[in-house]
This record gives C-alpha cells, sequence and structure tokens, in this order.
C-alpha cells in the first residue's frame, strides 16, 4: 500500500457499475462501514466512510441508508436472525459476507493493491476515508517468535483492522 499510488480522488463525472457497502459491526470496537464503487474497468473505489466507536444501529444505517447503495455485506459472523431483523426494520439490502476466512481477504484485499499490467491498481482510496488509509500502513501478520509469517495466524493482536475488514466484505 502506497498512499501516492492507492489514494485518488475520483474523476468528477466517474460512473460506477455497482455501488456497494462493507460493514463491520462494532461493539467496543468502531463500527466501520465503507462505500464502494466498482467502475467501468472493474476497478474497486472506496468512495466514504463511516467510522464511528460506541455507534448503535440507528447511527450506521442513517448514514449508509443516505448512500443509496444495492447491498451491504456484513460480518458473517452476526446471526442471519439479527440480519433478518435490520432488513425488515430498516428495510435495508443487508447480508452476510460469503466467508470470514481472513487468508482468503488477505489475498483479495492484496491483489487489488497489485499494480496491474496498464500501471494502474485494481483499488483507490478516496481522502474521504481517513481511518481507512491510517489503518492499512499499520497492519502487521501475528508472527510469534521463530515462526515465519503465516497469513493464517492474521494479524497481531491490537491491530486496528475494522476498516480493512469492512472493505474486504465487498470483495469477497
Amino acid at each position: 500500500f502506497d498512499t501516492r499510488v492507492h489514494v485518488r480522488e475520483p474523476v468528477s463525472g466517474m460512473t460506477f457499475k455497482r455501488k456497494l457497502v462493507g460493514l463491520d459491526f462494532g461493539a467496543s470496537a468502531p463500527t466501520a462501514a465503507y462505500e464502494i464503487g466498482v467502475d467501468q474497468g472493474n476497478r474497486v473505489w472506496v468512495l466514504r466512510e463511516f467510522y464511528k466507536r460506541n455507534a448503535d444501529d440507528a447511527a450506521w444505517v442513517a448514514e449508509v441508508a443516505s448512500w443509496g447503495v444495492n447491498q451491504i455485506f456484513c460480518d458473517p459472523s452476526r446471526s442471519e436472525k439479527d440480519i433478518e431483523t435490520l432488513r425488515r426494520i430498516y428495510g435495508l439490502p443487508i447480508k452476510a459476507a460469503r466467508s470470514n476466512s481472513f487468508d482468503l481477504r488477505f489475498r483479495l484485499f492484496g491483489g487489488r493493491l497489485t499494480i496491474r499490467a496498464d500501471g494502474e491498481p485494481g483499488m483507490y482510496i478516496s481522502p474521504a476515508c481517513p481511518n481507512l488509509t491510517a489503518e492499512i500502513p499499520n497492519l502487521a501478520l501475528n508472527k510469534p517468535r521463530g515462526l515465519d509469517y503465516d497469513a493464517s495466524r492474521g494479524w497481531m493482536p491490537g491491530c486496528a483492522d475494522h476498516g480493512w475488514t469492512s472493505v474486504c466484505y465487498v470483495l469477497e
């Protein structure tokens, strides 16, 4: 991740073939929601964020509903009963992400950061997402003493990964 490459404002008037939201519910951690646009070249644009500690459902619902997106992908560990309640009460197009696999999310996110054959990455992040751009450089793989890095071990304990996780729910 390089802010000089990956942090960019979308071109004025840019159209997206899809707009989605990734949502990581917070209890003691922040609730993080990101609006994601997919452009005509299948590049992912992280357009805006809701990132708030101690946010109740009403707070994130009000923000996300104003974005007018087609689908919200949330933490698959939230019960289907809770998700159905959110759909019914708030009329949200919300469903659980397909997987909670760290290894899969790690590969998908890394793949999007990679510079493609055309010289551009597969993902850009708007400057309107300061929490995400601050989070990414501080993520560190868990490496127990004397062992090699292994993405299956997740991040080091204490790493803030709420924004990263939210975006990954859409990439799956």
